[in-house]
C-alpha cells in the first residue's frame, strides 16, 4: 500500500472508516430501539441530527429552508424517508439486525425496477438478468412460504429498501 499516492490511499481509509460506522449504525438502532420505540427514537435521531447540521449550514451561509417553488418535491421526498426509516426501524425492532440490514439495502435492485416503471428507462439484456436473479434472492431470503412470524419484519425491511428507491427516482 506504500506505492499507492496519499490521495488514493486517504480514499481507502476514509471508505473503510465510512463501512464501519455504517455497519455499526444497526446495531445502535437495534441497540436504542431496546429502550425507545421507533417514533422515539427517530424523533430523537432527527433532532440530534438538525442540531448538528445548523453550525455546518451556518458555516456555508446556505438558507436554512427551501425555497417556495422547492416546498413540493421536498414534500413528497420527506414523505418517502419518513416511510424508509419509519419501515426500518420498525423491522429492527421485530426482526433481526442483519437480515433488516440486507433487504434495506435492496435499494438499487428497486431503482432500477422504478426506473423502468415511472421513467420509462430500458434495461439492456444484463440488469434485466440481474434484476430477475436479485428478485429470486430476495424471495429465498424473504422466505414467503413459512409465514413465520418474521415476515413482517421482512416485508417491513423490503418496504423500506423500496421507498428509498422510489425518493431517487423522484
Amino acid at each position: 500500500m506504500s506505492d499507492l499516492d496519499p490521495e488514493r490511499r486517504n480514499a481507502g481509509v476514509a471508505l473503510a472508516l465510512l463501512s464501519l460506522i455504517w455497519g455499526y449504525n444497526w446495531v445502535a438502532m437495534k441497540t436504542g430501539l431496546a429502550d425507545a420505540g421507533p417514533l422515539q427514537f427517530a424523533t430523537l435521531r432527527f433532532t440530534l441530527a438538525a442540531l448538528c447540521m445548523i453550525p455546518v449550514i451556518m458555516r456555508f451561509r446556505a438558507p436554512l429552508l427551501p425555497r417556495r417553488e422547492q416546498w413540493p418535491a421536498v414534500a413528497i421526498l420527506g414523505f418517502m424517508l419518513a416511510a424508509n426509516f419509519a419501515c426500518t426501524l420498525a423491522a429492527l425492532r421485530l426482526g433481526g439486525t442483519g437480515k433488516t440490514a440486507v433487504l434495506v439495502y435492496t435499494m438499487p435492485f428497486w431503482v432500477l425496477v422504478f426506473a423502468w416503471l415511472a421513467l420509462r428507462e430500458r434495461l439492456d439484456r444484463w440488469q434485466g438478468i440481474a434484476v430477475a436473479i436479485a428478485l429470486a434472492g430476495l424471495v429465498v431470503l424473504v422466505e414467503p412460504w413459512t409465514l413465520s412470524g418474521g415476515m413482517l419484519a421482512s416485508v417491513l425491511a423490503l418496504g423500506a429498501g423500496m421507498s428509498w428507491g422510489a425518493s431517487v427516482c423522484t
